[in-house]
């Protein structure tokens, strides 16, 4: 397969069970057939750390603006925000489903996924927090209300 960006030939990568393909002496691309880029978004699967790590050629220019070609049926692919806040985009083929990361781009994916679970999990602490509070005070209250009416 060529590469989307800068025409080069994709790489074969074995990832766990997966076989990505890289743009390894080009733009440093990986192409993820379909759902295998949910498989390396998991923060509970194993994963190559290498593929955070794959250097650029810097002589590749990478023009975001211009259309790219899906690398395995030539559709054009469209563009799809992940994080409007960090302006985070990948590139995803209608046809098989399956999605282009530029250089870079699954590590800043995966640092999304980790702030998303940190943030789930702060929030998961905070509502406990109050619920017990709440509770608490019910149980205070109950005893308060109990109190008085004993004591008058």
């Amino acid at each position: 397969m060529k590469c989307p960006v800068c025409s080069k030939q994709l790489v074969e990568f074995k990832a766990g069970s997966l076989a990505l393909d890289i743009c390894r002496d080009g733009c440093s691309g990986i192409w993820f057939d379909a759902a295998e880029l949910d498989k390396c978004d998991e923060m509970t699967e194993h994963f190559p750390e290498e593929l955070l790590r794959v250097n650029k050629n810097p002589n590749v220019v990478i023009d975001r603006s211009k259309i790219r070609q899906c690398p395995k049926c030539s559709v054009n692919m469209s563009r799809i925000t992940l994080d409007t806040e960090r302006r985070f985009e990948i590139d995803h083929c209608p046809s098989c489903a399956g999605q282009w990361l530029d250089n870079g781009e699954l590590g800043r994916m995966r640092q999304v996924s980790k702030d998303n679970a940190e943030r789930e999990a702060n929030l998961a602490i905070f509502k406990k927090r109050i619920n017990e509070q709440i509770q608490g005070n019910d149980a205070r209250s109950r005893m308060t209300s109990f109190l008085k009416s004993v004591m008058y």
